[in-house]
């Protein structure tokens, strides 16, 4: 037991060294929050990966294997990797181009400063649902493994991710992924290995296992009645786009498009993500709860205790290194899900309301001091909640969902109004909650029937196309209206100070945070310097890509000329 500690002791002391580095790297609140938007494409892959290795998502992929079936545990990662390849066909790109850093900011300048408020709410909302479920997830795996109280081995986990992320915030979140994926990699295939040598090959241990008729060799296996078609979680609907519904409106998927170089790199580092999941996480890591169920019994093995009592099972050093890759997805998941509800909360919510006029060092520490207080409430309530961690990932998925349908008809509809944005998505907003609380207080049990994603999403689409064509668009969206051509004086943002204004001041801190420490070279920054002058990455270049990209970009090289 020992060596387990220690193991797990080092990699603890290694995220504290990669949070004191990276602390070194942060002047300002875009570097805490987006990495100085210089993330390459390799480390933003095994970031966006490392989310779904967590705490939460271990345990309930190789449980669905016993309740469900091998295929439907491999199912949750296939809608995940499905769901990262539509956000980046459809969104990704959008997000680094429009030179936001939260996602509510996006929603003020496409609706309002009212929506925006809302969706700050509900994506904060969404984030904390993961955040919980990583406390609870980590934690009940923990105590099964090491036989330590719940409230101990939560609390150091808390603890270790709040310094690095209170340190370094997205730099030492960017670093850590890296780690983080690498050791639950190492680790999968290393005990994957030792299990077919010892237990079983995988085809044998999955024809003998119990119930192999249903759970292996029929894809829906075991899964309880109408299970293909119902809207419920989960359901095979559910699991193959529930994913889609939570990255589209929940702010940390949105922050690690944010924090890329530039577009391609999102691509790329998206696409990448995608891949290393359906490798690794997927049937790879539903094998786990067959292997559990041939090696103890259908009688003494359950969806919540597979993964704990295979680690458990192991002999040294595999029980470490797969206890440091549990640990180390949690970590990973937990600080991005931290991320996702202090920056709302941070600069949607505190500084925009009660601090407009905050300086630089103030954003800073406001920035921090909200990332302390939200790990904290969120150990509070895991302290009260020792269970349900795969149903509180569905409510992130039921109160990002309102926001999803605000996202794609903004971006495809130019006629979606902010009036009509405001009331559906407040709407869907409370729909969502009181979903819940009817299911929880009362004997109908609606999340049973529907889940709310699927209300949310729904209600709050078909609202705002009713509402949209009910009420006045913004002028981009009237009938007949056509971009003009920008005067060579007076710049694309003739018509707008503010606007203009904004703009300049994004393409300073572009060039400001430009030159960052990832590959340091002279000639790197250098390439690096030309690309950003050649390059604006402003929210004219999102509405307006046809100026920017062709008239813009062509008069700014016949005047350098």
């Amino acid at each position: 037991m020992w060596l387990l500690f220690l193991e797990v002791a080092v990699y603890f002391a290694l995220m504290l060294v990669i949070g004191r580095v990276t602390g070194k790297w942060v002047t300002s609140s875009d570097d805490y929050w987006t990495s100085g938007r210089e993330v390459h494409w390799l480390p933003m892959g095994f970031g966006i990966a490392a989310i779904m290795f967590s705490g939460a998502t271990l345990p309930t992929i190789s449980g669905f294997a016993i309740t469900h079936g091998l295929w439907i545990g491999s199912l949750y990662m296939w809608g995940w990797a499905l769901g990262i390849v539509l956000f980046t066909l459809l969104v990704a790109p959008a997000i680094r181009r429009a030179g936001i850093v939260t996602l509510p900011e996006w929603i003020e300048v496409r609706y309002s400063s009212k929506t925006r408020t809302v969706a700050a709410i509900a994506t904060a909302t969404a984030a904390f649902g993961a955040l919980f479920a990583q406390v609870v997830g980590l934690g009940n795996n923990l105590v099964t493994i090491t036989g330590l109280p719940y409230w101990a081995t939560t609390l150091a986990v808390v603890i270790l991710c709040t310094l690095y992320l209170y340190s370094g915030g997205f730099w030492a979140l960017t670093v850590s992924d890296m780690c983080h994926m690498t050791v639950v990699a190492i680790a999968f295939l290393v005990v994957l290995a030792y299990l077919f040598a010892k237990v079983g090959g995988p085809f044998q241990v999955a024809a003998n296992s119990p119930g192999a008729a249903e759970r292996v060799f029929t894809f829906f296996g075991k899964s309880p009645a109408g299970f293909t078609y119902k809207l419920n979680y989960p359901s095979f609907p559910s699991l193959l786009i529930g994913w889609f519904f939570c990255q589209l409106g929940c702010q940390y998927y949105w922050a690690r498009a944010v924090s890329a170089r530039t577009e391609k790199e999102v691509k790329k580092g998206y696409y990448l993500s995608a891949i290393m999941t359906i490798v690794f996480g997927s049937t790879l890591l539903a094998l786990f709860g067959t292997y559990a169920l041939q090696i103890f019994g259908e009688s003494d093995v359950t969806s919540a205790n597979a993964f704990g009592k295979l680690v458990g099972w192991l002999p040294v050093p595999f029980d470490g290194l797969l206890t440091v890759a549990l640990v180390a997805g949690c970590m990973s998941t937990f600080s991005t899900a931290v991320v996702g509800v202090s920056a709302p909360i941070t600069r949607d919510i505190y500084l925009r309301i009660f601090r407009p006029k905050a300086d630089a060092k103030e954003m800073e520490k406001a920035s921090r001091v909200v990332t302390v207080c939200v790990a904290i409430v969120a150990y509070l309530f895991a302290l009260f909640w020792k269970s349900g961690s795969g149903h509180a990932l569905a409510m992130m998925w039921a109160f990002s969902a309102p926001t999803g349908a605000l996202v794609l008809l903004g971006l495809f509809w130019k006629r979606a109004t902010p009036k009509a944005a405001f009331i559906s998505e407040l709407i869907g907003l409370i729909v969502t909650f009181l979903w819940y609380v009817i299911s929880a207080a009362t004997p109908l049990k609606l999340v049973s029937i529907v889940h709310p994603m699927w209300v949310g999403f729904l209600l709050t689409f078909c609202l705002m196309v009713i509402l949209s064509l009910a009420t006045s668009p913004k002028y981009y969206g009237k009938e007949g209206y056509k971009p003009g051509t920008p005067s060579k004086a007076a710049g694309l943002a003739q018509s707008n100070a503010a606007l203009k204004a904004y703009q300049e001041e994004q393409y300073k801190l572009a060039m400001q945070n430009s030159l960052r420490p990832v590959l340091g070279t002279k000639k790197w920054k250098e390439a690096v310097e030309r690309r950003h002058n050649n390059t604006t990455t402003t929210v004219v270049d999102f509405f307006y890509p046809e100026i920017t990209g062709r008239q813009f970009n062509s008069r700014v090289k016949a005047e350098e000329n």
